[in-house]
């Protein structure tokens, strides 16, 4: 007896272990939707790929990031169009707004056709459509009829012009009286929600009430009032636009740490700008230091400019601090200069960062020295990039799944097989 009661108590206490080792595991589970804010831009345009639910093939260089937006593109063939842009929930526009347009013309790949675009594009866009499925809470999309080609602008907030104020829902929206007083009584909080809900409210006729509310608030230093003030004066919605109150109200709510704010602000510096307004713009960003100031340098230099040595000198100094996609583009430049050393450098470079087209590159340099082995080698990791492959129902299928049959030709000694079989699935992964 006196042996049983330790006994007991040592078995009570490690179910009381186990019980609070489950807790702990299973409530990690449940994680927040907030968390995919730390996934980057790539991995969340993966997700938005799977909301298209029609055919498609994306390009080589599909994605393109700056900082809260980015461009996907790929090819939509006619007849799948009206379903995708309805999958969506996407309506389409004659025109674009002018800090749509800003935003357009910091991504190098969409300014060279839309800034401007041909009266044959036809443009979509949609807001508010961020969910657990989609990843991104605007979005515009640019169709090319002529080649299929389908451009995507997604960004995790609105632009400015498409605020609140120009998409709020004419939905019935009850103001709680208790939110009235404390704003009438000086809260800056309380000043901010309601002019929210009153701008949600209705465009007509309440915007400048709204805005009333915003600016007292404002006034007290709240940032994300001062940031809706700037997005305010520069649309017409009190009249006549007010870049320079705008740009104060926005450099207040910049140095608050509003990183919107910041965007905003350099959306401002490049719209409507020259080529040499803009390129003297991004020469001072470069002076920061940060590789994306680069990277924004060598694709203004490549694609708008047309300077194909500027472009390279800035790929490099990128490609230096391990921005991956530069090393790529650098290859690729070399490539056609015919520097064919330097450009299997770089893509041996860009493969031993886990880069997909580094690898399939150095798969495709082993497969032509008829080096088997080494080619099913690189071949079958760019098959192992894909950690995420979408099919009709959404649902994740691990790469190693489409790796086992082809391991066991590999065992059998057809390395040559295997190789080639390795390079079809990884293509073909790739395109889906």
């Amino acid at each position: 007896m006196k042996v049983a009661i330790p006994i007991t108590l040592i078995v009570l206490l490690l179910i009381v272990v186990v019980v609070n080792l489950f807790n702990a595991t299973t409530s990690n589970t449940n994680a927040p939707l907030d968390l995919l804010e730390t996934e980057t831009f790539k991995d969340n345009a993966k997700k938005f790929e799977s909301c298209l639910k029609v055919p498609y093939q994306a390009e080589n260089d599909a994605y393109y990031e700056v900082g809260q937006f980015g461009s996907f593109v790929c090819k939509i063939a006619q007849a799948d169009l009206e379903r995708c842009v309805q999958n969506l929930k996407l309506s389409k526009v004659d025109k674009l707004e002018e800090e749509e347009r800003a935003l357009t013309l910091m991504i190098p790949s969409l300014e060279i056709k839309f800034a401007e675009p041909a009266k044959d594009v036809q443009i979509y866009h949609g807001n508010k459509l961020r969910s657990s499925q989609m990843p991104f809470d605007f979005v515009i999309m640019y169709y090319e009829p002529k080649t299929s080609q389908c451009s995507f602008l997604l960004s995790y907030s609105p632009p400015f012009a498409r605020s609140s104020l120009a998409f709020a829902s004419k939905v019935k929206i009850e103001i709680p009286k208790i939110l009235i007083e404390k704003a009438k009584a000086g809260d800056a909080n309380a000043q901010f929600e309601l002019a929210d809900l009153i701008s949600k409210k209705n465009t007509n006729g309440e915007s400048k009430e709204a805005f009333d509310w915003f600016i007292k608030a404002a006034q007290q230093g709240h940032s994300e009032a001062q940031f809706r003030v700037g997005k305010i004066y520069l649309t017409d919605c009190l009249g006549k636009q007010n870049r320079q109150e705008a740009r104060l109200w926005l450099e207040r709510s910049m140095q608050q740490g509003n990183k919107l704010a910041k965007m905003a602000l350099d959306q401002m510096d490049i719209s409507g700008s020259s080529k040499k307004d803009r390129e003297a713009v991004l020469l001072e960003r470069v002076l920061s230091g940060e590789t994306q100031s680069k990277v924004d340098l060598a694709n203004f230099y490549h694609y708008e400019v047309g300077d194909m040595d500027k472009a390279m000198i800035w790929y490099k100094r990128a490609s230096d601090d391990g921005e991956v996609d530069s090393e790529i583009t650098l290859a690729k430049l070399q490539e056609e200069r015919g520097n064919t050393a330097e450009a299997e450098k770089l893509y041996y470079a860009a493969a031993s960062s886990g880069s997909y087209i580094g690898l399939m590159k150095c798969g495709d340099m082993a497969l032509k020295k008829q080096d088997y082995k080494t080619a099913a080698n690189y071949y079958r990791k760019a098959i192992m990039t894909d950690r995420t492959y979408f099919g009709a129902t959404h649902a994740a299928v691990a790469p190693e799944a489409d790796c086992r049959p082809i391991d066991k030709i590999l065992r059998s000694g057809d390395v040559r097989g295997a190789a080639q079989k390795y390079r079809e699935t990884a293509m073909r992964r790739h395109a889906k």
